[in-house]
């Protein structure tokens, strides 16, 4: 499952000799053309508008902040698909067109995207569920961001490979938790936030904000939904909710997140001396 820089004509040939399961998503800027039943060839995303709507889909777009803000909203989408030969490029003039699955989903304000697949037929069913296929691919991407720009895995530096694949376990495990924080409350805001944190977690934030004067009170809200926890803990990093940004972007929650881990594991530190000297005083 590859986005657009995924869209590269050894990898597209590779995947159809070894007949290998593969979507991809195709680059304007490549400039794809299809070879025609009449020998011509054409630019690959003119001929797939030219192809008959098989079905409609609804798609709900979430809403989001920052330069691109948007509102939540639901939008339909037409379907195309067709068996394709794509050309070769000018550089690989030896090879052969690939044939390949095309399925074009075109929405309202340019709302588009190309898939190239190596499976199904140009039938409704096939390319309805390569698109499923493409959605879930963004939830993988919002993973890695929380990866890489949490985490920051690009920047970590040993000397010793082991030692790379070490943090790297232990930076998956917290981006995963991070990603689950941030899907829950955007998808399921009222959820209760024991779905996604402890009763060590929860305690811990609102001691911790009530000491920086944040909240009134040092017992976690009754009722305590996922969004106001993310929210919460993006506030240890220094986020600010507003209308424009009603949630914490993902280094403000791995931020927060790791404050609050460390502030866990003093907490009961603290704990357990406390529960080793009553053992010891025979209390």
């Amino acid at each position: 499952m590859c986005d657009r820089e995924g869209d590269i004509w050894e990898l597209l040939s590779r995947a159809v000799a070894a007949g290998a399961g593969l979507v991809v998503r195709a680059c304007r800027s490549k400039r794809r053309r299809v070879l025609c039943e009449d020998g011509s060839k054409k630019g690959l995303w003119n001929y797939m508008a030219e192809q008959p709507v098989l079905t409609r889909r609804s798609l709900n777009l979430a809403a989001c902040g920052g330069k691109r803000a948007r509102k939540k909203r639901e939008v339909m989408l037409d379907i195309r698909a067709a068996r394709v030969r794509l050309v070769p490029p000018g550089d690989r003039t030896g090879d052969t067109p690939l044939s390949m699955l095309a399925v074009l989903v075109a929405g309202p304000q340019g709302l588009d995207w190309l898939l190239l697949t190596t499976e199904g037929e140009p039938e409704k069913d096939d390319a309805v569920r390569t698109v499923k296929w493409y959605e879930r691919r963004w939830m993988i991407e919002e993973y890695f961001k929380a990866l890489k720009s949490g985490m920051g895995i690009e920047d970590r530096q040993f000397d010793d490979a082991d030692d790379l694949r070490k943090c790297l376990a232990f930076d998956a495990i917290t981006a995963c938790r991070v990603f689950d924080f941030q899907r829950m409350a955007r998808d399921r805001p009222d959820a209760p936030a024991a779905e996604v944190a402890d009763e060590d977690e929860i305690a811990v934030l609102y001691l911790d904000l009530a000491e920086r004067g944040m909240v009134k009170s040092r017992s976690p809200p009754e009722n305590l939904d996922v969004r106001t926890f993310v929210v919460d803990v993006g506030r240890l990093a220094g986020f600010i909710p507003s209308k424009r940004q009603p949630l914490p972007g993902t280094i403000k929650v791995w931020q927060g997140y790791g404050y609050l881990k460390a502030y866990v594991q003093i907490y009961k530190a603290l704990r357990n001396n406390d529960m080793l000297k009553d053992s010891t005083m025979g209390g």
